[in-house]
């Protein structure tokens, strides 16, 4: 037995040196900069990913190493404009790994943002891109629709000022009440501005405390976590109490999926009285579904999908921005911005013709200071400021370096947004820069990433930037904002995956409630 027993030793010993060999001296990923034990194994990011950290360390191996950087055995990432245009650009041969994307999928199904094929993809998103084009969002019905949610935010302020305080409650009704409208008509919609209680109940799981622990657990234990989370409550006890335990249930966005999938039922029944101007998105792909030519298969569970992640994908991301756009002006420092861009928002007002209502939705979109603020705003907290992974089936020359065939590569707006050469002084938060010629501002805007680029760039990027011009346009059309004292040294946050978007000059600070304070004749916290 002792000699069986070393004999094992002997050989998982020899395969453990050679595979070190290997990953470090012989792969094709060796000639690649990067720490060594990153290279090694997986765990070593991994251990960043569960601790919030990764998008930062990543980032200061870029300032280290160089625009490439080896950060797994099988992983490299990359932050330079040849690496983001073959990677991520129109006709990549890139595509989005199942193994990270489909933790994504809804009801079991895939749907646009988690398609790995480019033909699946660029079939789904024909059926939807026209909806999403500015032209269709800058005017009827759409635009009126952001409009009113404006007016309904303003309304919520001046009504119940204790549920308006808290910043990271009223803005997430903002965006809901605009990302369902959008989704599934007007009969579909929320009302959570209105306070609507049972609507304001979608958005109790949201901040669930594990959220960010379960999809650490989805990523890297994917077997794991299915299998526990399918588990009884006894297991789940044993689990929760040694700590091995994912997340708890129901998990965050459970009652945004439960809340898709509901109301697609009730319309998909109902079909023939819901209009098709006010159907939104889920009656547009019924009409394609139905449709005679044949060439869309998408079935009931595939659209009620690709709504339910509709919802996902324009709830938090807009909502966030909103958060650190209004904490960012109301800095003391940054009293001056705010000023400005009042100037300019009520310079517009003329064009209301004198019937006190917010500014439209096209009109916001011409505001030069606005989209810079909108602009550095999403430059320094974008929603999504970690890695966007990729593989290709093919080897490929990225940066100089020979990629191999199913190799995970990957930007992050993280570190693109902060390159001291296209972003002087990137940690500060500057609209100026963007004021600039044409001439002065190219470099920075192929630097800008907030919406991803290419062929998966984010479809929903004009709603997007709609719905918060607007909102900023009428908050700073009737208030002025000032920041609470207790707020002024620290950062709000936003959750991203799992990490978390703060602003480095701060100690990180958990948006609880008030950062901002509204003022006209009297004072209202928002």
């Amino acid at each position: 037995m002792p000699l069986e027993f070393t004999a094992i030793a002997t050989i998982v010993f020899a395969f453990l040196i050679f595979h070190a060999c290997w990953t470090l001296f012989f792969s094709p990923l060796a000639r690649i900069p990067g720490p060594k034990l990153f290279a090694l194994t997986v765990l070593r990011l991994a251990k960043e990913d569960f601790y919030g950290t990764r998008t930062r360390i990543i980032h200061r191996l870029h300032q280290e190493y160089g625009p490439a950087v080896r950060v797994g055995p099988n992983e490299v990432s990359f932050n330079s404009l040849a690496a983001l245009r073959l990677i991520y650009g129109a006709g990549s041969p890139f595509g989005r790994p199942p193994a990270f994307y489909r933790i994504f999928d809804v009801y079991g199904r895939s749907h646009l943002f988690t398609f790995y094929s480019s033909v699946e993809h660029a079939a789904r998103k024909k059926l939807m891109s026209q909806m999403y084009s500015k032209s269709n969002v800058l005017k009827s019905p759409v635009a009126d629709s952001i409009q009113e949610k404006a007016k309904d935010f303003i309304k919520l302020v001046e009504s119940d000022p204790q549920t308006a305080s808290d910043l990271v409650k009223s803005l997430h009704f903002f965006s809901l009440d605009n990302i369902t409208w959008n989704t599934f008509g007007e009969r579909g919609g929320t009302a959570t501005l209105a306070g609507h209680v049972a609507d304001r109940q979608i958005l109790s799981d949201i901040d669930e405390p594990t959220a960010r622990r379960h999809s650490w657990f989805q990523i890297h234990l994917p077997r794991y976590t299915r299998l526990v989370m399918s588990g009884g409550p006894y297991l789940t006890s044993i689990l929760d109490v040694i700590g091995l335990l994912p997340g708890k249930r129901p998990v965050a966005y459970s009652g945004l999926q439960d809340y898709a999938l509901a109301t697609f039922d009730t319309l998909r029944g109902d079909k023939t009285s819901v209009p098709r101007c006010d159907g939104g998105l889920m009656m547009r792909l019924l009409d394609e579904q139905g449709s005679s030519s044949g060439k869309t298969p998408i079935s009931d569970m595939d659209i009620a999908a690709e709504c339910a992640d509709h919802l996902d994908a324009g709830l938090k991301t807009t909502s966030d921005t909103l958060m650190f756009a209004l904490w960012a002006l109301s800095l003391p420092e940054h009293r001056s911005y705010q000023e400005r861009l009042r100037e300019e928002v009520k310079g517009m007002e003329p064009v209301l013709n004198g019937n006190g209502s917010t500014l439209p939705a096209d009109v916001c979109d011409r505001l030069p200071f606005l989209d810079a603020v909108i602009k550095e705003t999403l430059r320094l907290y974008a929603p999504i400021p970690a890695s966007q992974p990729r593989t290709s089936t093919r080897d490929a020359i990225i940066d100089g370096f020979h990629i191999p065939a199913r190799t995970t590569v990957s930007c992050q707006a993280f570190s693109l947004h902060r390159n001291p050469e296209v972003f002087p002084d990137p940690n500060t938060f500057k609209p100026d820069r963007w004021l600039a010629s044409d001439m002065e501002t190219a470099e920075m805007k192929r630097w800008w990433w907030p919406f991803s680029s290419g062929a998966r760039m984010c479809l929903g990027m004009h709603l997007a930037l709609a719905e918060m011009k607007t909102l900023m346009a009428a908050i700073y059309q009737e208030y002025t904002t000032k920041m609470d004292r207790e707020f002024e040294k620290s950062s709000p946050t936003a959750t991203s995956r799992f990490e978390l978007v703060y602003d480095d000059h701060f100690p990180i600070r958990e948006v609880r409630s008030a950062t901002v304070t509204l003022k006209t004749e009297s004072t209202t916290h928002l």
